[in-house]
């Protein structure tokens, strides 16, 4: 079942098919051999992702009947202990979200950090592994180590969908009548989908940029500061990109964005994995070049 969502998404598994005879990727999951077979990677993944839609749906259910004899189909439900309830889910999925980020970037940073620390990377830099290799394969054991994560959140922002719309589903109902009310949940579902599969687009660049900043900064302290302002800069730019498509969609119109909603969904799909593969391959190529320089 999680095989065909990842083939609906195009989501892509971690490189792990590509490490299996890597002697660093040997090493490091040799307490963790789960993440040495596609198979039970995939399984893994289903445990975190499946159970929060279900959770999500039966909550949503139990909103719905708390708040249908009090909400009018004509407007949105009032001030209440439900609307309560799902502000706070969202702002913590918001935070959940932010808290996924900073790992990602830490954990790339400490993976290759940790190496300077130990000393272990003068003894690597002494086999015939290259700095793209071992760049490569650190990037590719940070992908692997948290895709499960990124599953969670993914079900996460699932399940907080299922349950804003099972307990505003009647207001949907008053606020979008007949083909309004198709084109709104077709609409809703791009954006939902985008929403949904971006911590897995997003993961590759965030490990990336983690060992980029380790390449460059070999104190723990000066890495980490660098590495959650990183964090703050790049969560500013999609609050400004967000503010963005806000401005225009109140320019545009509604009506005229319902119309172009296809086009604009998809846009933004391969606009989003082509700029954050982009940065992925700038990070480890840049840090690959710096790792060299400070061999030399």
């Amino acid at each position: 079942m999680l095989q065909k969502l990842i083939a609906l998404f195009a989501i892509s598994l971690p490189p792990l098919t590509a490490l299996q005879g890597h002697p660093l990727f040997l090493l490091e999951t040799r307490h963790q051999r789960w993440m040495r077979s596609s198979d039970q990677y995939r399984r893994m993944g289903f445990r975190y992702f499946a159970p929060l839609p279900l959770i999500g749906l039966v909550l949503g259910i139990i909103l719905y009947l708390s708040e249908s004899g009090r909400s009018s189909a004509l407007m949105p439900p009032t001030v209440s202990t439900n609307l309560v309830i799902l502000l706070t889910l969202w702002a913590g999925t918001l935070m959940a979200g932010l808290a996924f980020d900073a790992l990602a970037t830490l954990s790339g940073f400490f993976s290759l950090h940790r190496e300077w620390l130990s000393g272990r990377y003068d003894l690597l830099r002494l086999t015939p592994l290259t700095s793209s290799s071992l760049v490569n394969a650190k990037s590719a054991l940070g992908q692997a180590r948290l895709w499960r994560w990124a599953a969670l959140l993914a079900g996460l922002r699932l399940a907080l969908l299922i349950m804003t719309f099972m307990a505003w589903s009647a207001w949907f109902a008053g606020a979008f009548v007949g083909g309004s009310l198709l084109t709104a949940l077709w609409v809703g579902s791009l954006v939902a989908v985008l929403w949904i599969i971006e911590p897995f687009l997003r993961l590759p660049m965030l490990t990336a940029l983690g060992l980029l900043i380790a390449a460059r900064s070999h104190r723990t302290a000066t890495g980490v500061v660098i590495t959650l302002a990183a964090m703050v800069g790049i969560w500013l730019v999609t609050a400004v990109l967000l503010g963005l498509a806000g401005n225009v969609i109140v320019r545009v119109g509604i009506t005229a964005l319902l119309c172009l909603a296809p086009f604009i969904a998809l846009s933004i799909n391969q606009g989003l994995r082509s700029l954050y593969q982009d940065m992925t391959r700038s990070s480890i190529q840049i840090a690959v070049r710096w790792l060299a320089q400070a061999d030399a």
